[in-house]
């Protein structure tokens, strides 16, 4: 049976080629990752307020790991759980966003207390960070990039729904970070498509 993508559902008649955004399926998850890395490399201002958002975290828990305050660290990691609305990763039928928690939170505190960041006190950009670690990967990276940058997706989301005048509905955003208070916010109300009772969100098609 024909999977039913983003664009099938709002009639937009148009191929991924013509869109700016990824054409997700809205049933399952798209085999596709976020790679935090393409954002550096990349001088539109979304990518770089992207970038920024991800340094400004891991800078965060690198300076709350070399001030010691390894509670505050470690509960920032394991807020990094379960994003399923950009329908992007590695699911089997069903939206299958796994996040970092647990065991994982821990390797990956483990291995960010031994960075050159930590080290240096110094954090220009993610390869300092070293976050390539056993048990998480791509599809991990990825959950991890959508945590951090989830207001500049519900952002661009909301301009693309505009543009093709898709509906959206009010709904919680989801748990967002801020990079003045330095901590996870609870988020707020703010429109988004909703199909199936979920919302989603809509990430920048980057070839």
């Amino acid at each position: 049976m024909r999977q039913i993508r983003f664009s099938d559902y709002y009639n937009l008649n148009k191929y991924q080629a013509e869109l700016d955004f990824v054409d997700i399926l809205i049933d399952d998850d798209t085999p596709l990752f976020i790679d935090p890395y393409v954002f550096k490399v990349r001088d539109d201002v979304w990518s770089v307020e992207c970038n920024n958002l991800i340094v400004d975290f891991f800078n965060t828990v690198v300076q709350s790991i070399r001030n010691k305050d390894y509670g505050y660290a470690k509960n920032l990691l394991e807020r990094l759980g379960e994003p399923k609305e950009t329908h992007l990763g590695m699911g089997a039928g069903t939206i299958a966003g796994k996040g970092v928690s647990g065991k994982q939170a821990g390797d990956l505190y483990s291995k960010l207390s031994s960075s050159r960041a930590v080290k240096t006190g110094h954090l220009k950009d993610l390869l300092d960070c070293e976050l390539m670690i056993p048990g998480i990967g791509f599809d991990k990276i990825s959950d991890i990039t959508t945590n951090i940058i989830r207001e500049k997706l519900i952002e661009y989301t909301q301009e693309q729904c505009r543009l093709y005048n898709i509906s959206m509905r009010e709904t919680p955003s989801g748990k967002v970070w801020s990079p003045i208070e330095k901590h996870w916010l609870n988020g707020h109300y703010t429109e988004l498509p909703i199909i199936n009772g979920k919302k989603l969100f809509l990430f920048q098609n980057m070839p």
